[in-house]
């Protein structure tokens, strides 16, 4: 088996085009590998680059310069290898169940062909979420909450290589995003799964991640990389962590 990181950007620069004249230089030199079974959180003030950053990864946007490889391989544009988790409730199929919405993919892509196959992997998924019993509910009779819980066993019942996430429990409320946060990342050990989260919470990210990334902006660059040891959860340990990360976020 190769030690290869499972994400590995390298030398990244994005600028944006503002007008005929002008260019607005959005990411420089940005330089970042992920490890299998890693969580790291990016966090930054707004308009530091980070959602700029993981739709480059995931393959929305291209970078002027750089490479992101994935595994090793070069990747430019979106699959299945490298999924989106938006903080959009709405982002599920209005027409289908809880379990259609899972089974839909698995079945479009042909990643489970079968669709007794799939149901049970979906099935597997829902399971680990917290939704059994609403297998059949469609998503407009579930909470913000429930349909974010349906998007993260969607997203890993495709077994993406990585999970790129966009503030997803943002909009929730602290109990749900809370519950959220610790379901996420013990799933995404669970099935060996690596992620991105884009976060303006240090608390968020010293929930979720093994390592967090700060940027600072003007353009967006790396100004930290800070390792988290998630196996002390002490009120202790995370008002240190806490502290140092607005420290260097200023």
């Amino acid at each position: 088996m190769n030690n290869l990181p499972v994400v590995s950007v390298q030398n990244i620069n994005k600028s944006f085009r503002q007008n005929e004249n002008n260019m607005l230089e959005v990411l420089r030199d940005i330089t970042l590998e992920i490890s299998s079974n890693e969580i790291v959180a990016l966090i930054g003030h707004s308009g530091c680059g980070k959602t700029t950053l993981l739709r480059i990864i995931c393959g929305f946007e291209k970078q002027d310069s750089g490479l992101v490889l994935l595994d090793g391989e070069k990747h430019t544009i979106p699959s299945k290898n490298a999924l989106m988790l938006f903080q959009n409730f709405n982002q599920l199929l209005p027409w289908k169940t809880v379990l259609g919405n899972i089974v839909h993919p698995l079945l479009a892509t042909k990643i489970v062909p079968i669709k007794d196959e799939a149901k049970k992997r979906a099935l597997k998924l829902i399971l680990d979420v917290g939704l059994n019993g609403f297998e059949k509910s469609y998503p407009h009779q579930l909470s913000g909450g429930m349909k974010q819980r349906v998007a993260v066993a969607r997203a890993l019942a495709l077994q993406p290589r990585i999970l790129l996430m966009d503030e997803p429990f943002a909009a929730l409320d602290n109990i749900t995003r809370g519950v959220l946060q610790k379901l996420t990342r013990h799933v995404c050990e669970k099935y060996g799964i690596a992620a991105l989260l884009v976060t303006h919470s240090v608390e968020e990210a010293s929930v979720m991640a093994d390592k967090v990334v700060v940027m600072g902006k003007n353009p967006g660059y790396i100004k930290a990389v800070l390792n988290n040891d998630l196996k002390d959860a002490s009120l202790e340990k995370q008002t240190r962590f806490t502290a140092e990360a607005l420290g260097f976020l200023g």
